[in-house]
């Protein structure tokens, strides 16, 4: 019998858990970037902007709970939405098993000091990155009629908090977009989440090893 691996298997327990748990998730002022934080943020290697608020504690890793990213204002809560979401999470998943990683880069994300928490194990993380969806757009009807090429565009915020202390590691905000003959929404959901692991999971170089 061939086993699920463990990481797939954590997709598949979203969508097992149906819409209707998505639907219900809402933005929640006690666990996103407040406006305040979000200015403070600059521009990174990976994420169009983000800052790391402490590095010492996102060095030492441990157990990450990944959340499904909820509707942000003026966001509806849909299918397109769900799918958005699982396809965020499985964009991380890919940094983190060493996939969508050129071969010269690969010795720079030391993903071995994080382990991924399974919704079952949401006990058990010490960190959680959680956030949620500021734009899902469709290029306007007008613009296919005067014969600009279509576009559609995903926008994100969050950030990764340590579990026992609620305190905030690092915030990001990113955006993607791309003509709609050749990309759809869970295809730069995932190209996001690349971008998050990369993130989340790159170790600066120095002299005498990482940091």
């Amino acid at each position: 019998m061939k086993l699920i691996p463990r990481y797939d298997l954590l997709i598949i327990l979203f969508i097992c858990s149906g819409c209707a748990w998505f639907g219900s998730q809402e933005a929640n002022p006690d666990i996103e970037p407040s406006a305040m934080q979000l200015e403070k943020l600059e521009k990174t290697r990976f994420v169009e902007a983000g800052r790391i608020v402490n590095k010492a504690r996102l060095h030492e890793g441990g157990k990450l709970l990944i959340k499904p990213f909820s509707a942000g204002p003026n966001v509806e809560v849909n299918d397109e939405l769900d799918r958005v979401s699982l396809r965020i999470i499985r964009g991380v998943l890919d940094i983190y098993e060493g996939k969508a990683l050129p071969q010269e880069l690969k010795d720079e994300f030391k993903a071995d000091r994080f382990d991924i928490a399974l919704t079952e194990e949401e006990q058990d993380a010490e960190l959680i990155l959680r956030g949620h969806v500021t734009e899902l757009s469709s290029p306007s009807g007008w613009k296919k009629w005067m014969g600009m090429k279509p576009k559609i565009r995903l926008s994100v915020e969050g950030r990764l908090v340590d579990s026992r202390s609620n305190v905030t590691v690092l915030l990001f905000k990113d955006s993607i977009e791309a003509e709609k003959a050749k990309g759809d929404f869970g295809q730069l959901g995932q190209e996001i989440g690349q971008h998050i692991g990369k993130y989340i999971f790159y170790t600066e170089k120095k002299e005498n090893g990482y940091q």
